[in-house]
């Protein structure tokens, strides 16, 4: 995605039995994209992966002390950002138009060792949305599932326990297409 990041949103519509994930540009772009309960876990399992490698959780010489950290961090993150704020309306682009696309492929990882991880979205007519991520941006998607898996009947526990954690570093597949 062209431009820097501005908003992300993440509702459940029920219909359609999908989440949409909303990602929004200063530049007033926005790209729209429908999850499946299948991605969803993929994207969550992703993402644990990139909260456990914070070189602080790595620190952590027990499985308690990771689970502290990551909370520590992930409560910092949450507190640090607006999810009152409502989604603005002010979208004039949409490159992949109005209509939610449906993502089919996706991958989490970094070009360069010293680089941020991208999170990069396959769409079912083969365009590709790669969106950078700091921490923040981590923990407000992991913040963003966990609230949107309340609204489904998906039987996905999303959070950040030792548990789920190791639950999903165990399942989590290198690349899903």
């Amino acid at each position: 995605m062209s431009g820097a990041l501005h908003q992300l949103k993440l509702d459940y519509d029920a219909g359609e039995d999908r989440l949409v994930l909303r990602i929004s540009t200063h530049d007033q772009t926005e790209v729209r994209l429908w999850l499946t309960r299948r991605f969803t876990k993929a994207l969550w399992q992703g993402l644990i992966k990139v909260v456990e490698a914070d070189p602080s959780a790595l620190l952590a010489t027990d499985a308690a002390s990771r689970e502290s950290v990551m909370a520590y961090q992930h409560e910092k993150a949450v507190d640090e950002e607006q999810f009152g704020q409502t989604f603005e309306e002010t979208a004039t682009e949409f490159p992949l138009g109005e209509t939610p696309a449906l993502v089919v492929g996706l991958a989490i990882g970094s070009p360069e060792p010293s680089e941020p991880p991208r999170l990069i979205f396959e769409t079912a007519d083969k365009r590709m949305v790669s969106l950078g991520m700091d921490q923040q941006i981590v923990h407000s998607l992991v913040h963003l599932l966990s609230l949107a898996m309340k609204q489904t009947d998906w039987d996905l526990v999303l959070d950040l326990t030792v548990a789920s954690i190791e639950e999903a570093m165990a399942e989590r597949p290198a690349q899903l297409h």
